[in-house]
């Protein structure tokens, strides 16, 4: 089975990921209620397999707690339920992806994520968003080298747009840095433990295996 992914639903993906990780809730919400998605925030833990909390601190760098992990289980059903408000929104391409990326994690996981899959996916959805850009677009344009001295005033209308497009850009490199650090610091205590002779589980890992058991049940 396969199906080509149309422009509009790979930017909307990229921006889906994107947003998550600048833990944009309003972007989210957007693109979920786009796909006929009415629980933005469980679909957004879904995909990245950790509790997605908008309101507490970025969640690539939060603690995850055995509390966090319960709570997630316990509602999982029910958050099921009305995860979908509209099916006849939901895109065909999404279907499809979100097997394949389950078919990559589990690979990864098999394996003993060997890379960092959060941190690969954010930046290369970052990179398939630069089309939006419009800071981009501008250095790019052929107008941009006849650019008159009002365009430098502060209160430019393209002046403000240039620099919170550079905010955003240097904001989501630094989330993806903490990203990385997460990461590496997860893999040099697994690496530790080892040495002694003891295996620990990750997050991930430990994950699956509840919402494993509570469909299941």
């Amino acid at each position: 089975l396969y199906v080509e992914a149309s422009e509009k639903f790979r930017m909307d993906y990229c921006k889906l990921w994107k947003a998550m990780v600048l833990m944009d809730t309003d972007t989210v919400r957007d693109v979920c209620l786009s796909w006929g998605v009415a629980d933005s925030e469980f679909f957004a833990s879904m995909q990245l397999l950790k509790p997605y909390r908008p309101q507490k601190k970025a969640i690539h760098v939060a603690n995850t707690t055995i509390d966090d992990i319960l709570r997630m289980q316990m509602g999982l059903k029910e958050r099921v339920k009305h995860l979908l408000h509209d099916t006849q929104l939901v895109p065909r391409e999404l279907i499809l992806l979100g097997r394949n990326m389950n078919i990559v994690r589990s690979c990864n996981k098999a394996m003993g994520s060997p890379v960092n899959r959060v941190a690969i996916m954010a930046y290369y959805a970052n990179r398939g968003t630069y089309s939006l850009n419009p800071l981009l677009h501008h250095l790019n344009s052929p107008a941009s080298t006849h650019i008159s001295e009002h365009n430098h005033q502060v209160n430019d209308p393209w002046h403000q747009i240039k620099w919170k497009a550079a905010y955003t850009e240097v904001l989501f490199r630094a989330q993806l840095f903490f990203i990385k650090c997460a990461y590496y610091s997860t893999k040099v205590w697994q690496m530790l433990n080892s040495l002694f002779g003891h295996k620990s589980k990750n997050f991930e890992e430990l994950l699956e295996e509840g919402i494993a058991n509570t469909i299941e049940a």
